[in-house]
């Protein structure tokens, strides 16, 4: 009997300077692998992120649209669309073609191919700055009735912790962005992509145990007073239990997974998350009703959209009938207005896959 196994047979490719190597079935059973799980993946980011985007700009009302941290949160949904889209044109460009992928002759790579890495990991520092200011000022915003000297010092712990995973995900944007216009690997530098991913779950972690430290502390006093209603304390409370649970998840799984990119999860995650526990918060503030409405801060968008597409069909479509349960006919008519609020109601570095980021 043979012991041919056609699985795993080799394959030989010739080099542009005639040279041969060989490559095996399993080899290439995972370079495709590699980059369906990848699409796969950025997709489903892509797609959360790009709903949350529209999801804030049609549910945040004008007045809260001027503070800095929506600004804050629009800028790293945005940051992570731009690149999502980065990572994966990484796939159909001359980077990922079987013979550049194997050989490493990357001769045929147009500069565009080049510029989209660069730009992936500018995005990627772009993001993470963002999502570090607007944890910082989430911070402060909890700790505003601190005293003074207080205060202080948690801005200054704040900004260290901050500022330490910045500056690693810095230093690896410059060394990426030099070993992908140089065509060198980026294995040397493995440690540094594992170390940021560590020091940025850690920054999380930390500003999320703030989060749930002041609101388990002010929801505590809620029920002392007799206070049992579900407000946005406690919707501020879970999403920040699960901001800080699951990227740390995700950080633990890149060394225990061969998942590939799979700590790029931690950034979709975390930029989906803020944004909707505000929009949850808000949804549950108490003491505003359907019948009045918050004048003070007007509409949502999506409340004005809806109004206009649907002007002069409302008083039509929501008359009450003079027979039903006895009613009598009446010429008041319930408006657009009566509606419930909808608001209140493997990172891959500079994108170089080399086979020892897995």
């Amino acid at each position: 009997m043979s012991s041919f196994n056609p699985y795993q047979q080799s394959i030989t490719i010739v080099t542009s300077d005639e040279t041969p190597f060989n490559i095996t079935m399993v080899d290439i059973d995972g370079y495709v692998q590699e980059g369906i799980i990848s699409c796969v993946d950025y997709g489903a980011q892509l797609g959360a992120s790009a709903v949350t985007f529209v999801m804030l700009l049609l549910l945040t009302r004008p007045q809260k649209r001027r503070s800095a941290v929506f600004v804050l949160n629009l800028s790293t949904l945005f940051l992570n669309i731009a690149r999502l889209v980065c990572d994966i044109l990484y796939f159909t460009g001359a980077f990922f073609e079987t013979y550049a992928y194997f050989s490493g002759d990357f001769a045929r790579v147009k500069p565009s191919d080049y510029a989209n890495s660069i730009l992936a990991m500018i995005f990627l520092t772009l993001l993470e700055i963002c999502i570090q200011c607007s944890l910082i000022l989430q911070t402060m915003a909890i700790c505003a009735h601190l005293p003074t000297l207080q205060k202080r010092l948690f801005l200054i712990l704040s900004t260290m912790v901050a500022i330490v995973p910045t500056g690693f995900r810095m230093a690896e944007m410059v060394l990426n962005a030099k070993c992908t216009i140089e065509n060198l690997p980026f294995t040397e530098y493995i440690w540094l992509e594992k170390a940021n991913t560590i020091i940025l779950t850690i920054s999380i972690c930390f500003f999320s145990a703030i989060f749930m430290y002041k609101l388990a502390f002010s929801i505590y006093r809620r029920r002392q007073l007799g206070i049992r209603q579900f407000g946005p304390m406690q919707a501020l409370f879970i999403m920040s239990c699960q901001t800080m649970i699951v990227p740390a998840i995700f950080a633990i799984l890149q060394f225990a997974s061969d998942i590939p990119e799979i700590n790029s999860n931690i950034f979709t995650f975390v930029v989906v998350s803020l944004p909707m526990t505000s929009l949850w918060a808000s949804a549950t503030l108490p003491g505003h009703s359907k019948s009045h409405p918050d004048n003070e801060s007007g509409k949502p968008l999506w409340n004005i959209l809806a109004s206009t597409s649907s002007s002069g069909t409302s008083e039509t479509l929501f008359q009450p009938h003079p027979h039903v349960m006895g009613s009598t006919t009446s010429t008041t008519s319930t408006t657009r207005t009566d509606y419930p609020d909808l608001e209140k109601g493997k990172y891959a570095a500079g994108i170089r896959r080399d086979s020892l980021l897995q």
